[in-house]
């Protein structure tokens, strides 16, 4: 749980970046990573007590384009920039290929869900890769924001129907469909390469 105690500093990291973005969207950046106890909580309930063994390589079979891809559509028409639809996209993917590389080694073999150690150790690379790749797209977001947009997206953020009802509804999606994921997961298994990427596909 080292990540937590880069919360009180995360001001100070964002600090050269704070007047082009507004402050608004400095704290969007840090309601995303700042509930990692919520996450793991409905992870664990929606999608590992149910006998879920979600990988990598599920990402690409299910959740890009049945969450990921309509969020980002969504975010589009939040930001009122529909037209930056595909760069959203293209962010995403890019920060999906980083946390792949550097999160799915510490897996070892194993689904996210196999110990606790081994989920906590996931989703702390997580939000710290997502950090990483959210402070990269600083330069693409600029054009799209402005700190009133940012202030609608952060009382989104805020609100309890967000994290007790829309994440876990997300979350119990994938779990109907991760049991048919497995034949699937080892035909892309064996094209995976391990890094991020996939081999011949």
């Amino acid at each position: 749980m080292y990540l937590r105690g880069l919360f009180p500093l995360l001001p100070l990291l964002l600090l050269p970046i704070a007047s082009a973005l507004g402050t608004s969207c400095i704290k969007v950046v840090a309601a995303l990573v700042g509930r990692p106890s919520d996450i793991f909580y409905h992870f664990q309930r929606e999608i590992c007590d149910v006998g879920c063994k979600p990988t990598i390589p599920h990402w690409d079979l299910w959740a890009r384009n049945n969450t990921f891809v309509p969020a980002a559509r969504d975010i589009a028409r939040r930001l009122r920039a529909p037209h930056e639809e595909a760069a959203l996209i293209r962010m995403g993917d890019e920060a999906a290929d980083s946390i792949k590389t550097r999160c799915g080694p510490l897996l070892g073999g194993r689904d996210i869900c196999s110990d606790d150690d081994t989920l906590a150790g996931f989703g702390n690379c997580f939000k710290k890769t997502f950090l990483r790749s959210a402070l990269l797209s600083v330069p693409t977001l600029l054009p799209m924001v402005s700190d009133a947009i940012c202030k609608e997206q952060y009382d989104f953020l805020n609100q309890e129907e967000l994290w007790q009802e829309i994440i876990p509804g997300n979350m119990r999606e994938y779990a109907q469909a991760c049991q048919n994921l497995e034949d699937g997961m080892q035909v892309l298994d064996t094209n995976w390469d391990g890094m991020g990427g996939t081999m011949g596909i």
